[in-house]
């Protein structure tokens, strides 16, 4: 399922969305980071309990950072019962790191169509 990471109804200020975009260029373009890509993402379920994982960053704007899973996976469900969500880019290459805190909401119908029309390779 394709979710974003935001603040409910409300754009990110463009100075921090323009700094991210320049950090996120610098870490893909340095041989020394491996995926720039790699987040954290941190949730809780309906009880509180925490969990964290890796997973990708697809694409972000003023809107949010965007991320796809399956919606019966435990981050899937944690998510459904609690949207609160933070994520964490490391890049000790670059001696960075950028942490974002918000609510996760479903992207658009026309977003995840265009998504997954597209085949992706398992590696």
């Amino acid at each position: 399922m394709p979710l974003q990471c935001n603040t409910p109804g409300q754009e990110l200020p463009r100075q921090a969305v323009e700094t991210f975009r320049a950090w996120y260029e610098d870490a893909v373009e340095n041989p020394l980071v491996d995926d720039a890509s790699a987040m954290s993402l941190a949730t809780a379920n309906h009880s509180g309990r925490p969990s964290c994982r890796v997973v990708l960053l697809k694409s972000f704007d003023a809107r949010g950072f965007v991320f796809y899973t399956n919606l019966n996976s435990r981050k899937g469900r944690d998510l459904r019962a609690n949207p609160g969500a933070a994520l964490c880019f490391y890049w000790p290459a670059l001696r960075r790191q950028v942490r974002i805190e918000g609510v996760v909401t479903p992207v658009t119908s026309q977003e995840a169509d265009v998504y997954f029309a597209v085949p992706r390779q398992r590696l």
